[in-house]
């Protein structure tokens, strides 16, 4: 191409090789149409200014895989094009597993932070998604909409080093997930990832938020004990009851899961043993800093009970925290987390009660 022009390509996706040959593909389009260009990763609009300072000239390759709430702002509010890519979240999982080192667990709760964050930018005006759906494509055809997407009045067969530095000059009908085998050989990362229980938990609490990336709004959500974590003897994964005995003190907290925005109603389903003395629980529901709502009720002596708290999420990127605490010394008891049950109040008003003891 004999003019050099700059262009903004924004692309926002779960951490995933799909996502990573879709950025790989816009800095090698920019490399071929712009005289300059620079690569953006950012979170919030902090990096996003701070970055920006930085910049050269030419175009702008920007990625965000978990956006903070007053960045997908700026996006929805001035209707910038974006491609919004996602591939299926065990599979985004794995991939985080795998490149960064993390356990599934941890791995989950950074995939639903992307999840969730991500759907908020399903309204916006302009934009172009990419998923599993596009595996079978031709990949040159699928960067051709791309091109046509960004604005670019250019061919593939035109920006020879795209094809070159995509491995498709000599195979033209290399479709994407041959492409994405040929360009990272470890990225179906599910595949190969040994199972165990807590991969297993993890697998089961994202199938219940496929839907969020497909323009649908789950209803109810199911956390297994093991999204949450105990103090003691160390602070570690839930993995069974924990012994009330000594002071006053938190006995389940820590980072869960994230949530989508709206209204929820948590359930949480507790069993009790061997309280003879009683005790009072105190619960509450809260992200970064702000505490959303509190329950306490005093526990039985055995048996297994719930309890409902209702609160509200406005910026998913925040992971929420249910924290399970008893407010007086303990000699003798034994409290066990069964079951969190998470549902959104607006489209499934379950009704919410006292704490009551199973029958």
């Amino acid at each position: 191409m004999s003019e050099k022009r700059s262009y903004l390509m924004s692309v926002f996706g779960t951490p995933s090789a799909l996502t990573r040959w879709i950025i790989n593909v816009s800095v090698a389009i920019a490399r071929e149409v712009s005289a300059d260009h620079t690569f953006i990763a950012a979170a919030s609009l902090d990096d996003l200014r701070n970055s920006w300072a930085a910049k050269k000239s030419g175009s702008i390759i920007f990625h965000s895989d978990s956006p903070r709430e007053e960045l997908r702002r700026i996006f929805l509010k001035n209707n910038y094009p974006l491609v919004l890519v996602s591939e299926p979240l065990w599979r985004v999982a794995c991939y985080c597993i795998t490149t960064r080192q993390l356990d599934p667990i941890l791995a989950a709760r950074i995939t639903t932070q992307s999840a969730c964050t991500l759907s908020t930018l399903q309204d916006c005006a302009f934009i172009f998604r990419v998923s599993e759906a596009n595996y079978p494509d031709r990949a040159v055809d699928l960067i051709e909409q791309l091109l046509n997407f960004y604005g670019i009045e250019a061919s593939v067969s035109s920006l020879p080093g795209l094809l070159a530095e995509m491995r498709l000059a000599d195979r033209p009908d290399m479709s994407v997930e041959e492409s994405l085998s040929l360009l990272f050989p470890d990225y179906n990362h599910d595949a190969q990832y040994p199972r165990s229980s807590l991969a297993e938990d993890a697998r089961f609490v994202l199938s219940q938020y496929e839907p969020l990336l497909r323009d649908l709004a789950p209803v109810e959500f199911i956390w297994p004990p093991t999204v949450c974590f105990k103090f003691e003897p160390e602070i570690a994964y839930l993995d069974g009851s924990v012994e009330m005995v000594g002071a006053a003190r938190i006995l389940i907290g820590g980072h869960s899961l994230c949530l989508p925005q709206g209204r929820w109603r948590a359930r949480v389903f507790v069993e009790i043993s061997e309280n003879l003395s009683g005790n009072r629980l105190r619960s509450d529901v809260f992200a970064e800093d702000q505490v959303f709502a509190t329950v306490t009720a005093v526990l039985p002596k055995s048996g297994l009970f719930y309890y409902d708290i209702d609160f509200e999420c406005q910026d998913p990127f925040y992971p929420i925290i249910i924290q399970l605490a008893i407010t007086e010394g303990a000699i003798e008891g034994w409290l066990t987390l069964r079951e969190i049950s998470i549902v959104n109040v607006d489209l499934y008003p379950r009704k919410s009660g006292r704490p009551v003891q199973a029958a």
